[in-house]
């Protein structure tokens, strides 16, 4: 055998090996390339999508006087009652109208709270005021009494915040853990 003979007889079984050419090995190694592309964009396009989720829920919060954890907390387990994010915007905004014509004097805010057993002074606003309120609206034992109140506190909003608003704390706590758990308070 001539020099270099065994050395391409080698070289020719190794490239072989499995019946591939090297020219398909290298056409899957392309598609590999590809797959890992199309991998990184994807990646790519969560990461902004997450990004701009958070800086929503972060303005959103701001809007309505929560920190963001408070607020991805509650949009978690209103979504869970079925109350949508701008029914809650809405229910905390006429919240806190509400709490500042109880301040003033307003003729249904202040008995409204009054019945709830709550001075509209001890709260900064509709978010601080909100656990408060469902706590003590769903104790309420008649449904037209938590009705009367619902209307008078949350205004057109309070028909989609019924749910939510009765839940009980156990049933909010477990929700708020189960939002933690899966990664959606921000």
């Amino acid at each position: 055998m001539e020099p270099g003979v065994v050395d391409e007889l080698v070289v020719a079984v190794r490239y072989q090996h499995d019946g591939r050419s090297a020219l398909e090995i290298g056409r899957r190694f392309e598609g590999l390339i590809s797959l890992a592309g199309t991998v990184a964009a994807a990646l790519a396009g969560i990461t902004y999508a997450a990004a701009a989720n958070a800086d929503a829920l972060h303005d959103q919060a701001a809007a309505v006087g929560m920190t963001t954890e408070a607020w991805s907390e509650l949009v978690y387990v209103g979504d869970r009652s079925g109350a949508s994010v701008e029914a809650l915007r809405m229910g905390i905004t006429t919240l806190n109208r509400q709490l500042l014509a109880a301040r003033d004097g307003s003729a249904q805010a202040p008995g409204a709270f009054a019945d709830l057993g709550l001075d509209p002074g001890q709260f900064d606003g509709g978010a601080d005021a909100l656990d408060a309120v469902r706590q003590r609206l769903s104790a309420l034992p008649d449904e037209a009494d938590r009705a009367r109140i619902r209307l008078a506190l949350f205004g057109e909003s309070q028909g989609k915040l019924r749910e939510f608003l009765g839940k009980s704390d156990e049933q909010v706590a477990a929700m708020d853990e189960r939002a933690r758990l899966l990664g959606v308070v921000v």
